[in-house]
């Protein structure tokens, strides 16, 4: 009886249990680009999602992203960068809300998991000039290395 059971609750469980695990925000590095609307430039980003222990040690640990913008490539010394401290992560449609009102940066960024990479893609704004644009960074888990994809 126990064995009919479990196989009926497999037969027909909803599909949505494969879509949350496609959604899941993985920890680390991500690399990529920004770029503006009507604009041909793109600039380089990378963007660190962690978790971080607050003072209290019976806090519940919570996430940081911090987003920086090389203004001359992955390499050049010139950046932007932007800190979100415990940001938005909507678990049920997997996305990643990056607004903060200390931050001239606004993102909100869909997660997606395909094989051996995480995505985070969606539009962004400027805050002070309201300038719009999309942000695509990747983290590749299998320790490859794409830049900009």
């Amino acid at each position: 009886m126990k064995y009919s059971i479990l196989l009926i609750l497999t037969l027909f469980a909803p599909p949505i249990f494969g879509a949350q695990l496609s959604r899941q925000l993985n920890y680390g590095k991500y690399f990529g680009k920004i770029q503006m609307n009507g604009s041909s430039n793109v600039v380089a980003v990378a963007l660190d999602a962690f978790v971080v222990q607050p003072n209290d040690p019976a806090s519940y640990p919570e996430m940081t992203v911090i987003v920086r913008e090389s203004l001359g490539g992955y390499v050049s010394p010139e950046y932007m960068g932007y800190y979100y401290y415990d940001p938005t992560y909507n678990f049920e449609n997997g996305v990643l809300e990056l607004n903060d009102p200390k931050n001239d940066l606004v993102a909100t960024l869909k997660v997606t998991n395909t094989g051996a990479q995480t995505v985070l893609e969606g539009p962004i704004t400027q805050r002070l000039t309201n300038a719009k644009g999309v942000m695509r960074v990747v983290m590749n888990l299998d320790d490859s290395v794409s830049l900009i994809t």
